[in-house]
């Protein structure tokens, strides 16, 4: 492989591409042509695509480097970083967080049927197999591990995918040493439906809400809706965020009982829809993708107004992470490289059309100065 050489920010590799040549943050020398950009956009999905095969990298990260130096400077320094543990649904991950410095642990429930019933840590339900994590695992490496007897705050957030696991799930804390710690334990699903989503599972939120108040555990009740980034290009409307206040209101919840968990995506659509959950006291926890540097802003002007009641669990701490490792520059070479890889092949084939075309020329020249000659003669 060709020494690579380093000049700032800039990755040139000798021989090979120069990174700026492709990047939509201006070109040095000329303007882009069509075909830049075009082998820029191909390139873009072919590296995103073996970076998260490889690399477990969240999608949409290598698409961001279309504005890399707008990102390079929206991303807060640590802003987001260690703040969750996102869908701790198998034996490594949940290895990995409780030996961390990270606070909050977030994990899917779903319920398995066959060949028993059972809740396994999973994002939908699934046949029982060996390999299936059990929500009875997954609360005993908690209650067994150093991380539940640290100091300062701690929340395990159960996001409950069937109402099937639930009860069980309950039963389980109750009965358990996590019950007895400082952590705390949200109970989580899905009960309106919400922006583009589809209809939810939970078809009687009273029931979820009675389920939380019986347990008596020290957290909160999360009541979300559901969501699709496809549709719902509105944002939660006053009428999602009604029918929610109401149903709180309904059951007499106290304020720091409750928190909405709304996609980020969603809630920039309508900015107003937070403020209306926030009004009555409660809080939020945005989920999802935090991509752009208006939604960044937006965020921490959010948690500097309501320090206790707006939490971010988004993927934007992988983003940070990724920055701070130098990562992102890599990506940006390897994006760079496979973008000038693809010229190559278009300009080869370019290169070789005009080299038939010209050669063509020439061989019906002679037989046209042929012809010629034949008739001054």
């Amino acid at each position: 492989m060709p020494m690579e050489a380093r000049a700032g920010n800039k990755i040139k590799k000798k021989g090979g591409a120069d990174t700026k040549r492709f990047l939509p943050g201006g070109v040095r020398g000329g303007q882009r042509s069509a075909v830049d950009m075009f082998c820029y956009a191909i390139a873009v999905v072919a590296t995103e695509s073996l970076a998260i095969d490889l690399f477990g990298v969240r999608e949409g990260t290598v698409s961001s480097l279309v504005d890399l130096q707008l990102a390079r400077q929206a991303v807060p320094s640590g802003h987001f970083r260690n703040r969750w543990a996102h869908a701790v649904n198998c034996r490594s991950s949940l290895e990995e967080a409780l030996s961390s410095d990270i606070a909050n642990i977030e994990a899917d429930v779903a319920w398995n049927v066959r060949p028993f019933g059972a809740p396994v840590m999973a994002h939908s339900s699934s046949s029982f197999s060996k390999d299936d994590f059990l929500f009875e695992a997954f609360l005993k490496m908690i209650t067994d591990s150093a991380w539940v007897n640290r100091d300062g705050p701690k929340v395990i957030k159960l996001d409950f995918k069937s109402p099937d696991s639930v009860e069980s799930c309950v039963v389980q804390v109750q009965r358990s040493r996590l019950n007895q710690t400082s952590a705390e334990i949200w109970l989580n699903a899905d009960v309106l439906k919400g922006p583009g989503g589809a209809e939810t599972n939970f078809v009687d939120p009273d029931w979820f809400i009675s389920q939380y108040l019986d347990a008596g555990f020290r957290g909160k009740v999360s009541l979300g809706w559901t969501t699709s980034v496809l549709f719902g290009v509105d944002g939660y409307t006053e009428e999602m965020v009604s029918r929610m206040l109401q149903l709180v209101q309904k059951h007499e919840l106290k304020a720091d009982a409750v928190t909405f968990p709304i996609s980020a995506f969603h809630a920039h659509q309508r900015p107003d829809a937070v403020r209306e959950m926030l009004a009555p006291g409660y809080s939020v926890t945005f989920f999802g993708k935090v991509s752009s540097r208006n939604m960044r802003k937006w965020l921490e002007e959010l948690r500097t107004e309501f320090p206790d009641r707006v939490f971010v669990d988004v993927r934007e701490q992988q983003w940070a992470e990724w920055v701070e490792l130098g990562a992102l520059e890599w990506l940006e070479y390897l994006v760079a490289e496979v973008a000038h890889v693809l010229k190559c092949v278009w300009d080869s084939g370019a290169e070789r059309e005009r080299r038939r075309q010209t050669k063509e020329a020439h061989a019906s020249a002679p037989h046209a100065r042929a012809s010629g000659s034949g008739r001054i003669r």
